[in-house]
This record gives structure tokens, C-alpha cells and sequence, in this order.
């Protein structure tokens, strides 16, 4: 089996796992990544923090957003919206009276509006997604690459913001294949540990 059908059909076991968790097992899973966001140093110091809006199994962070001192945001495709520039994510503020719309995968994001852009290296911290990871840092996403473009064309910019993957434990993987245009993720947080990768390797257990 080539590595394009492998990581197909590995995507699908992963998505069925954490569609499987019931909604006990996913509030339980939300609860104890967003305490271990609230004793994580970066995190709290961070004032502009791009977040997801959950879908398909994917764990719901969404509560952060009743914390007033940092600002919220949240990610658009640009497919609709820039359809002469390769797909990435743009970034708007997330607000409590903030009008929503589902993109063409289903998922819910703001209205479009170009006046609230944020430029993504604005962003002190990114809460991403990944539907499985493995313990030397790789990461397994959607496979339509909007993050690895997104943070990517900037790799060798002087700041750049600390890009953290959410994920259920259950996502872990023994090993997964890494790719030049990867873009790299500091740490994974699960409902049972925080993860960091790098040199030595720290773990934080719950």
C-alpha cells in the first residue's frame, strides 16, 4: 500500500475512534485539556490565540472563549474567498455576537469580513486539530494541508506563533511518515498529557 492510501485509510480508523467517544468521554477529554491549557506558562501569557470550532470528534476548546483577557480567533479557507492564491487560513476575531457560516467541509467559521484580518504571525499561540500524532512530534492532519501552508511561508520569519495540536489520546500513533512541507507542532495536549517534542522531550502527565 502506497503512503497517500496508508495515511487514507489511517485518517479513517482515527476518525472513527474519536467519533466512537461518547459525549461524556468528549466533555471529560475538554475539561482536562483546558485545565492543562491554564497551567501551561505560554499559553498564559499569550494574548492572541487562534482556536478551532470542533468538528467530527475533534475536542471541543471552545469554552476558552469565556476568558476575557485574551483575544479569540478563529480560522476561514480562503477557497471562496482567495481563490487565485493557494488554499491556507485566515484568521478573524471570534466573538460572543460573532455571525457563523459553515464552509464546504461543514465547519462552522466567522463571516468573512476583511477588515478584522489578523495576519497569522500576529498570533501568539495556535490550538490545531491533528487527527493523529506519534511521540517524535509528527502529526497526521486532514491531508488538504491548509496549516502547513498557512504557517509554512513564513517559516523563516522572526516570530512565529507556538502552534500546540489537540487531540484525544486515543490518537496516538507507534509512527508516522513526516514530509518536507510539514509544519512542525511544539507540543500535542491530550486529556492525559502534554507532549512536549524536542530535545528532551518532556512530558507533563495529568
Amino acid at each position: 500500500m502506497d503512503i497517500v492510501k496508508s495515511k487514507k485509510r489511517l485518517r479513517a480508523e482515527l476518525h472513527s475512534k474519536r467519533c466512537a467517544l461518547t459525549l461524556d468521554q468528549q466533555r471529560q477529554a475538554s475539561d482536562s485539556i483546558v485545565r492543562q491549557l491554564y497551567r501551561l506558562t505560554p499559553f498564559l501569557k499569550a494574548r492572541h490565540v487562534g482556536l478551532y470550532w470542533a468538528f467530527e470528534g475533534e475536542v471541543d476548546i471552545t469554552s476558552l472563549t469565556f476568558d476575557s483577557i485574551r483575544n479569540w480567533y478563529l480560522p476561514l479557507i480562503s477557497d471562496a474567498i482567495r481563490p487565485w492564491e493557494k488554499q491556507r487560513l485566515m484568521f478573524q476575531p471570534w466573538l460572543s455576537d460573532s455571525q457563523t457560516a459553515r464552509n464546504r467541509f461543514g465547519i462552522i467559521e466567522p463571516q468573512y469580513d476583511p477588515r478584522l484580518m489578523i495576519n497569522p504571525l500576529m498570533l501568539d499561540v495556535v490550538l490545531m486539530p491533528v487527527v493523529g500524532f506519534d511521540r517524535a512530534g509528527n502529526r497526521l492532519g486532514m491531508g488538504k494541508g491548509y496549516y502547513d501552508r498557512t504557517f509554512n511561508r513564513w517559516s523563516n520569519s522572526w516570530h512565529k506563533p507556538l502552534l500546540l495540536g489537540i487531540a484525544h489520546s486515543i490518537q496516538e500513533c507507534d509512527g508516522l511518515d513526516s514530509r518536507s512541507w510539514d509544519i512542525p507542532i511544539q507540543a500535542v495536549i491530550t486529556e492525559k498529557e502534554l507532549i512536549w517534542f524536542n530535545s528532551s522531550m518532556k512530558i507533563n502527565r495529568v
